[in-house]
């Protein structure tokens, strides 16, 4: 019965990480008078932490898991590398453009990189979500009205940098999906709390030192009380939510939950912040998430596979995005 009502409680908690995760870019354009770095350093810094703590035990353990520690430094790298450019291209963007193109391009070099690395050869349907994606985020892109605490100048500098956290995205993920997957030095895999914990609160030492270094306009109790919710809820919060969905629903299942993560963000940004897109835009969003969706479709074959491996308590997440 247990296991039965936890199972119940996995879709509401993917869900509600989603929202939360959703949140961050809006959050963030609310304080722009500090420095954007400072805001991803502060989230993976304080939130980091905060995994690391709760998991101190597990996380130590995780690095004498024979091959893990190469795979969790990696997974920092990445980690430490695309929260701080999410929020420049937020900034730079606006919340809900932002959002998407970082968003948007993760799964993509996600799949480039298991291509070059695994050899995996990419499916049609994945060729076709690419195209879709990149489509409607051209739609987007061309009906782009306000562009965030910026202008236009700095339109093109936030999208190369949201491309940029795309691929750092699929650092991350690659590393997270290498940890949990079962191989010949890790029969039983890793769990996938413990993944993401071991990798914050690697990342988040060195985080709080950029923090330190950038975080001179982080002051006063409004501006810390956004940076700690953004620590907090989404980072330590949303994390631990997706883990417990994780150990209670396939991945490919988790990730399409998450695709909530832009529809939240863009409708947050034209409620709140009153970002506008000429009628265009409208047409490219929901191509975006079409592509999101399509990207995280199973061929049968694949499906059969995982079925297959549902004895393994926890799957990869490969394709999810990191907040």
């Amino acid at each position: 019965m247990k296991a039965n009502n936890s199972t119940r409680w996995a879709a509401p908690a993917v869900i509600t990480t989603a929202t939360l995760w959703g949140t961050t870019g809006v959050a963030s354009v609310l304080i722009p008078q500090v420095n954007p770095i400072a805001v991803g350093a502060a989230s993976v810094g304080i939130g980091g932490l905060i995994l690391g703590l709760i998991s101190l035990k597990a996380v130590l353990k995780s690095f004498k898991t024979p091959g893990a520690t190469r795979y969790i430094v990696l997974g920092a790298l990445g980690l430490m590398l695309y929260m701080p450019l999410f929020y420049v291209s937020v900034s730079l963007t606006g919340a809900a453009l932002g959002t998407i193109i970082s968003i948007g391009s993760g799964p993509l070099f996600a799949g480039i990189l298991e291509w070059i690395v695994d050899g995996k050869r990419v499916t049609a349907v994945w060729t076709v979500a690419m195209l879709v994606t990149v489509a409607g985020a051209g739609l987007l892109l061309a009906a782009r009205e306000d562009h965030g605490s910026g202008d236009a100048a700095g339109l093109i500098p936030g999208v190369v940098a949201g491309l940029v956290a795309g691929v750092t995205y699929a650092l991350y993920a690659f590393a997270t999906g290498r940890l949990i997957q079962p191989c010949g030095t890790r029969p039983d895999g890793m769990a996938h709390r413990t993944v993401v914990a071991a990798i914050q609160g690697t990342a988040a030492l060195p985080m709080l030192g950029l923090l330190a270094l950038t975080g001179e306009g982080a002051s006063g109790a409004p501006v810390w009380s956004i940076l700690l919710y953004l620590a907090v809820i989404p980072t330590a919060l949303g994390h631990t939510l997706f883990a417990f969905g994780l150990g209670r629903m396939k991945a490919s299942t988790a990730t399409l939950y998450t695709v909530l993560e832009p529809v939240v963000a863009t409708i947050l940004a034209v409620l709140i912040l009153r970002e506008t897109f000429r009628p265009e835009g409208w047409i490219g969003f929901p191509l975006v998430i079409a592509g999101l969706v399509l990207v995280n479709v199973r061929p049968k074959r694949r499906q059969k596979t995982e079925a297959r491996q549902e004895a393994i308590p926890l799957e990869p997440a490969t394709t999810g995005p990191v907040r």
